[in-house]
């Protein structure tokens, strides 16, 4: 009899987890008990073989399961650009995963994860803010020139000191310069480095640990993590790094409420214009500007401001150690357009059409998000003969547009020349949207490519990149422990003398 029992009741489970669960969405690889598809994920990390094996077999739409969760992947323009675009009301929330946030954040906060009337607050307010203080005018290009020429020193003299440099340790101080000051009022130099290198290990550590898809499982079933001693002291760890990185946010928020004039209407900085906003609305019972929340929004802001822009430059740098051939080319147009050893500014991108292909080519080839963030359908649609029901989890799978050989012929090969006509002109491509689109299109996409250009071209004009190792250059292969981000790697930095492309 037990043995009877238990056949029925491996039945029904195998019964729901292998039909139940997946028949109102549209079809894919069928998931594991539990895991989901995970295993196909991180057996090659960070998936993009699987994406694209399961839309060869399903279709450009076509549901995978991460871990408990059903997730509707949309992976061709024609299909993203209806739902997401033309529609883009139906795809406008997030994916309310109250357990992810209620555990990691306490609540529904920041930018990022929430919506309705909070995310169209917070997101309007933090966009008109950031205006005022210059995202994508003169005076933000003055700041990042100005941690651009801060850059070329710090890598130059480590070069003369040490005859190599760690790159993306000085690239990523310089991204997050950029960003302080706008949030804070004030850049890492010499006197505040030691709090980046600080924040930034905390945001490494943590990513070790929420790069893991088995592990952010684990956050639908909070009540389990105790029990199990590799998953608590995994998550012990993130919490500990969340308290750090908030109490940082924190510490400057009081530093700066205590020295705030709320008679007077000048504001300083983000920080400033955020809590006289607080100040504003303190008598409000509903509103959504509190400390907590401007916890968080600083995280949004501060991810979404560093990580991606560091992390593309950090992979710009490896593929021209692999490809010195590229580095040629850059200094070639370089010579010809500038032709000195001025800092380049945004009124030269037109004329180096070149060194515009390179930096798309970089975002294509690196495709550093290949799960884009979830979003929610708020009814339910038919498209292309597929129902996706109201309420599922969908996101517009932009890493497979980035990595279509249809559109971008031997798509893992990297080639600049696939932005440019036969004129030598740039060629815009509609699939081209690292930014994401619609409704939760990243904001600060102004800010990113401004940053992009600038370090970039600056860099490659000033010198010449090689390899400590010329028979082994760094690998360009992503690992889940660093969430996609390139591994730690040196290279040699030489000054170069106008005209020399050697």
């Amino acid at each position: 009899m037990f043995w009877l029992i238990a056949a029925i009741g491996l039945a029904l489970f195998l019964f729901k987890e292998l039909y139940r669960k997946r028949r109102k969405y549209p079809p894919g690889p069928t998931p594991l008990p539990l895991l989901g598809n995970m295993l196909s994920i991180m057996s090659d990390f960070p998936g993009i073989t699987a994406y694209k094996e399961w839309k060869k077999r399903f279709g450009p739409i076509y549901t995978y399961w991460l871990g408990p969760w059903p997730i509707v992947t949309v992976n061709d323009y024609s299909t993203i650009q209806e739902l997401f675009i033309n529609d883009g009301e139906t795809t406008a929330d997030r994916v309310p995963f109250s357990s992810v946030s209620e555990v990691y954040r306490g609540g529904l906060y920041g930018i990022a994860d929430t919506n309705g009337k909070v995310w169209r607050e917070q997101r309007r307010f933090a966009l008109h803010t950031l205006r005022d203080f210059g995202l994508g005018k003169a005076e933000m290009q003055e700041r990042i020139l100005n941690e651009t020429a801060d850059l070329l020193a710090q890598l130059e003299n480590d070069c003369e000191t040490n005859g190599k440099t760690k790159p993306s340790k000085y690239m990523e101080k310089t991204v997050a310069s950029v960003i302080n000051l706008t949030l804070f009022g004030f850049r890492f130099d010499q006197e505040h480095e030691s709090e980046f290198y600080r924040l930034n290990q905390l945001l490494k550590d943590q990513l070790q640990v929420l790069a893991n898809p088995l592990l952010v499982a684990f956050f639908s079933v909070p009540n389990l993590i105790p029990y199990i001693p590799f998953v608590r002291g995994k998550f012990e760890k993130v919490f500990k790094v969340r308290d750090a990185i908030n109490g940082y946010f924190q510490q400057h928020i009081d530093a700066h409420k205590k020295a705030i004039d709320y008679l007077n209407d000048d504001v300083g900085d983000f920080c400033d214009a955020y809590i006289k906003e607080m100040y504003k609305r303190k008598d409000d019972p509903d509103t959504s500007f509190h400390d907590k929340q401007f916890v968080n929004v600083c995280g949004d802001l501060w991810l979404a401001g560093v990580d991606t822009t560091a992390t593309t430059m950090g992979w710009g740098v490896i593929v021209l150690l692999h490809h010195p051939e590229v580095l040629s080319k850059l200094h070639d147009e370089f010579d010809r357009v500038i032709d000195s050893d001025r800092l380049i500014t945004t009124n030269d991108k037109p004329a180096l059409p070149y060194t515009n292909a390179f930096l798309n080519e970089v975002q294509r080839w690196a495709n550093i998000a290949p799960q884009n963030l979830l979003r929610r359908m708020n009814k339910e649609v038919t498209i292309g003969g597929v129902t996706i029901p109201e309420g599922a989890s969908i996101t517009p799978q932009i890493s497979m547009l980035l990595a279509d050989e249809t559109v971008f012929p031997e798509p893992d090969k990297f080639k600049p020349e696939r932005f440019l006509d036969g004129d030598g002109k740039l060629k815009t491509f509609k699939e081209f949207l690292p930014f994401s689109v619609g409704k939760r299109q990243c904001p600060g996409e102004g800010l990113a490519k401004m940053e992009l250009f600038l370090f970039f071209s600056n860099l490659t004009h000033r010198f010449h990149i090689e390899n400590v190792d010329p028979s082994n250059p760094p690998s360009l292969v992503k690992q889940m422990k660093t969430g996609g981000k390139p591994g730690e790697f040196e290279c040699i930095l030489r000054r170069r003398i106008m005209g020399d492309s050697t």
